[in-house]
């Protein structure tokens, strides 16, 4: 869980990187999504980086929730009868809450891929369909 954790919070920060971007113009933005998409050219094809990236993303978020859903089985098969404490000495809300936070972060990314990547839907409603197709920037403004 450790591993694949580590490699959402890198694939983040440079998540995070690429969309400061946006903050030097539409240009330097557009010119970034475009360079993210021949990097790698001619031994990649075009996009070959991205599907790269999403193969890991996906094998990480596989291994995740496989450890998550192991290590859950494990501790309640390691003492089937609960302790008697309450609950508010022994744990935090951020460690009881824990779980719904990875279900609303999945949420997250399934919309943001729909968003961005699939489906493109146009929540801006200044802007027409062939405008988001030829500039990423135009999704984010």
């Amino acid at each position: 869980m450790a591993v694949s954790g580590i490699v959402f919070v890198l694939y983040v920060l440079l998540h995070m990187y690429g969309n400061l971007k946006v903050l030097a113009g539409q240009q330097a933005f557009d010119e970034y999504a475009h360079h993210l998409r021949t990097f790698g050219e001619p031994m990649l094809p075009y996009g070959g980086l991205l599907w790269l990236v999403r193969v890991v993303l996906i094998v990480a978020l596989v291994a995740h929730a496989y450890s998550a859903f192991a290590l859950w089985k494990r501790a309640s098969a390691a003492r089937p009868q609960r302790y008697a404490v309450r609950k508010a000495v022994s744990s935090s809300l951020a460690s009881r809450t824990m779980r719904w936070g990875g279900v609303a972060l999945l949420l997250f990314v399934v919309f943001h891929l729909i968003h961005f990547t699939l489906v493109k839907p146009n929540f801006n409603s200044s802007a027409d369909a062939a405008a988001i197709k030829d500039s990423p920037f135009v999704m984010v403004s």
